[in-house]
């Protein structure tokens, strides 16, 4: 036992018998789970650091009297230092520890591979206690340097007072005391000393395969540029060599300098050392050394070295004191090149040439830093690449150790492991490995079960999907979309459920809707996904809940719509622009376009008619007034009325009661018409509001332009070709068909063999021909459907016989004049010629577009339509994107 001062109690060697079973308490209560949490493991942390901060005039004190340090070496490096590093801790541990996915591996991405970092167990630290043993949810004893006695005792009295005793124990004693630890076994082991100690605990520990980390030291070396500032230099070197009587083990141990340069660094150190001391060292506030053993050693090499002693050499033995000494011309081979010196004295080591100061330290243990002073690159980097040791510092020493985001560790002798932040959270914890194996992984790779056969073998990967999961394929821009028709129910299951999860896809459905703070205005995305199919309204497929379909197939029902009401009703502000995002577009369907004016939006996207060409438009452009919206509605409304009577009764029972309330809001769509009486506000709802139906993407894109609160939007479709128009009217003032070269007859229109005699009905010929597709529209022999046949023609058809329909892949002129019609063409053709025969009675001698409407579906006007910005400057063709800004913060 050591006896100690008034104020600080005298230093108790724990009993041998006591120290199994504080091992074995701690390894108990570790058990017990009480520090997996992070809560409590913070306020641990903070009772450390109350531990310091309420007692640091103790701490000082300690200190010392058992090192003579003065006290602001005390609180710069122990109590601010150490106070600094918890508080590091305190604030990121919780991040460090939190589980991490492994780099993508597209083979075993479906098993969601995952690290986690879990404590250990019952971690032993031999030297300063670690405040990352808490972090890490470790329970910890701590072993006390007994060649501190005073700060060993002041630690163990308080210890108990702040942190748990169930979890943090410290041990007192000397080599008995130390054996009796390191023969039990431990889950770690962090040590800080001497390499010769580090030995014997690493051997220790190799007994029970305890991983240990060791915080050694080293001959710490500095390589000196000639052309170095020399005074600056010495300043920096000094003070290390003289903090803690240099004591620590990032210390400098010794100086290789060019021979020339020498005499220009001593005259350095001389200056900074009389600055340093102007009433001498012997007065001055320096730490002793630790114990007299320590002082003996140091003294006796310098009565031994060779070097000549330039400033310092004084001692006093009553204090264990010696003055920092700087030595000169010493030799490679001197005593005080042997080992570390650990102690007061700096030699310096004059050399030819930098090279063979590299082989000397290259053929001694790696140090645990090498110190570079220096302001030319290539020296400093030829220094880096031509050495080893655990840090490299330029132009100063000893202050790595402070900087908490750097890892803090040796290498070789100068020992292994790392400590200081991030790096002793990863050391003191195990990184356990964990997956999972879904019951789908099987249909990936059952191939490993037997029998082995060629049709078990994996299959290759046809989708980028997986990639996309993974993130190892990544969407450079928010994509916010819906679901198409030709979808997987099952994959979009997973999205909905959040078990799958791809970066930057944001699916909107009718439970989910998302809100843009963009250009000024919050816009509200509501959505509604899948194929209008009337007799599927209530029809779920391979789907549950309220999404319906199967394998590449995907129809919107009535619960859906339901719930989209609801959740429109549930997130409406009125400050919001909304736009209904939907696959079947409310301009042909009156049930969606009821639903968009329900949902109060202002835009309508969709995107259901596979058009080469896109179209734009609101209600009031293309309806008389709201009585004509309404029939528009009403038939919609009829269509889900008839559907609705077929499956009411088998619905009605079958539903629970949160899908009865989706039901009866899908159900209020067809009973809430447009009234020519209804408020100002809903009025204006269905007459503003701006639709698109967007082309298939190959065709052509939408653009919308957010900004200031407007919103202008510019609509791109690939167009129609009407060149054939032209070719058409050159083949007919020819007299014959021989006279046209045979690539332009190729590109013609069909014609009959001769120009309808004046006065007799014109019959067109696109109902004589094969079915054609113009334009992305297939046209049967009866001509267009209801739904794409235009309005009657305004003007007579023309008398040359030549149709309005697109020539490519159709017959020659000649061909078609000798095909023989089917009797349903010949009475397509008939009903055709009856219509159109007064018409043509009393214009065939007028000449006119030589394209009847009524003929082709091909509308009159190319859709092609580009938005002005607000200075009238036109926008140009920018990426087919519906976000403005990739980078706006989204809400859901």
């Amino acid at each position: 036992m050591t006896s100690s001062s008034a104020t600080t109690p005298v230093l108790q060697y724990t009993p041998l018998n006591d120290i199994p079973k504080i091992r074995e308490h701690l390894k108990a209560t570790f058990s017990s789970g009480r520090l997996r949490s992070v809560r409590y493991r913070r306020q641990q942390l903070l009772g450390l650091v109350h531990l310091i901060e309420d007692n640091s005039a103790r701490f000082e004190e300690a200190f010392k009297l058992d090192l003579g340090r003065h006290n602001l070496e005390t609180t710069a490096a122990d109590l601010d230092g150490t106070v600094t590093e918890l508080m590091y801790l305190y604030d990121n541990f919780g991040a460090w520890t939190k589980p991490e996915k492994p780099p993508f591996n597209l083979k075993f991405w479906a098993l969601s591979p995952v690290i986690r970092r879990v404590p250990k167990g019952v971690v032993l630290v031999i030297g300063p206690f670690n405040g990352a043993a808490i972090a890490t949810g470790n329970a910890c004893v701590v072993k006390m340097s007994e060649l501190t006695p005073n700060v060993a005792a002041v630690v163990t009295e308080l210890l108990p007072k702040y942190l748990d005793q169930d979890f943090f124990r410290v041990v007192n004693g000397g080599i008995l005391e130390t054996t009796a630890i390191l023969e039990l076994q431990w889950d770690h082991i962090v040590f800080t000393g001497s390499p010769a100690i580090g030995k014997v605990v690493a051997a220790a520990a190799a007994k029970h395969l305890t991983p240990t980390t060791l915080e050694l030291g080293g001959q710490c070396p500095v390589f000196c540029d000639q052309k170095m500032d020399m005074y600056l230099t010495a300043k920096r070197l000094l003070w290390s060599k003289a903090f803690n009587a240099g004591q620590t083990c990032t210390t400098v141990n010794h100086i290789f300098v060019p021979f020339a340069a020498q005499d220009a660094l001593v005259a350095a150190f001389v200056r900074a050392y009389n600055e340093f001391y102007p009433e001498g060292a012997e007065k001055a506030p320096i730490s002793s050394l630790v114990t007299d053993v320590a002082f003996k050693r140091v003294k006796g090499l310098l009565e031994k070295t060779k070097g000549e002693v330039v400033r310092g050499g004084q001692f006093d033995e009553k204090r264990r004191f010696i003055a920092p000494t700087i030595l000169k011309n010493v030799a490679l081979d001197d005593i005080v090149m042997e080992s570390e010196l650990f102690g007061p004295i700096l030699p310096i080591v004059p050399v030819k040439s930098i090279q063979d100061a590299i082989d000397w330290t290259n053929s001694r243990p790696h140090p645990l830093a090498v110190y570079a002073f220096t302001n030319d690159s290539k020296f400093k980097k030829y220094i880096f690449n031509n050495t080893q040791s655990g840090q490299f510092v330029v132009n100063d020493t000893s202050i790595q150790g402070a900087i908490q985001t750097l890892p803090f560790g040796g290498v070789g002798e100068s020992g292994y492991g790392m400590v200081k932040g991030k790096y002793i959270i990863d050391t003191l914890s195990h990184l356990r490995a964990t997956c999972e194996s879904p019951r789908f992984v099987d249909s990936m790779m059952g191939w490993r079960f037997p029998p082995y056969t060629i049709r078990n073998s994996p299959n290759p990967i046809l989708s980028e999907f997986p990639l996309l999961l993974s993130g190892k394929l990544k969407l450079s821009v928010p994509v916010y979309t819906i679901w198409g028709a030709c979808e997987d129910v099952s994959v979009l299951e997973k999205l909905r459920a959040g078990e799958y999860d791809i970066e930057n896809l944001h699916v909107i459905d009718e439970a989910t809707s998302r809100t843009l703070e963009i250009g000024g205005i919050k816009l509200r995305l509501l959505g509604l996904g899948g194929a209008y199919v009337p007799h599927k309204l209530f029809d779920n497929g391979d789907g549950h809940a309220t999404i319906a379909g199967g394998q590449g197939t995907m129809w919107t029902t009535a619960l859906q719509m339901g719930e989209l009401v609801d959740t429109a009703q549930k997130t409406y502000d009125q400050t919001e622009t909304r736009m209904f995002v939907s696959h079947a577009s409310p301009g042909r369907e009156g049930l969606l376009a009821q639903l968009g004016t329900t949902l109060k939006a202002d835009l309508t996207i969709s995107a259901a008619l596979h058009f080469r060409y896109a179209s734009s438009w609101n209600e009031f452009s293309v309806q008389q007034d709201a009585e004509a919206y309404r029939a528009k509605l009403d038939k919609g409304k009829n269509a889900f009325d008839e559907v609705w009577r077929t499956v009411k009764s088998q619905v009605e029972p079958a539903v629970d009661e949160q899908q009865k309330i989706l039901l009866e809001k899908a159900l209020s769509l067809t009973i809430k018409p447009v009234s020519t009486t209804a408020p100002a506000a809903e009025e204006a709802q269905w007459k503003n509001t701006w639709n698109w139906n967007l082309c298939d993407a190959a065709f052509g894109y939408l653009v919308l332009d957010i900004r200031e609160g407007r919103v202008s939007a510019e609509l791109k479709s690939q167009g129609f070709n009407y060149a054939y128009r032209r070719a058409a009217a050159a083949t007919t003032n020819n007299a014959t068909a021989a006279s046209t070269p045979a690539s332009a007859l190729n590109r013609l229109p069909s014609t009959a063999a001769s120009p309808a005699p004046q006065g007799s009905p014109v019959v067109p010929l696109a109902a004589a021909l094969a079915p054609p597709t113009a334009n992305g529209v297939t046209l049967d022999s009866a001509g267009p459907s209801p739904a794409q046949t235009p309005a009657p023609p305004a003007e007579p058809a023309p008398t040359n016989g030549i149709n309005g329909t697109n020539t490519e892949n159709l017959t020659s002129p000649k061909q078609t004049h000798r095909k023989k019609l089917s009797n349903t063409e010949r009475r397509d053709r008939k009903d055709r010629a009856n219509t159109a025969g007064s018409e043509a009675e009393r214009s065939s001698s007028k000449p006119t577009s030589p394209v009847p409407p009524s003929a082709s579906p091909v509308p009159k006007f190319q859709q092609t339509h580009s938005a002005k910005n607000s200075k009238g400057t036109p926008k140009s063709n920018a990426s087919p994107a519906l976000s403005a800004d990739p980078t706006l913060p989204e809400s859901e």
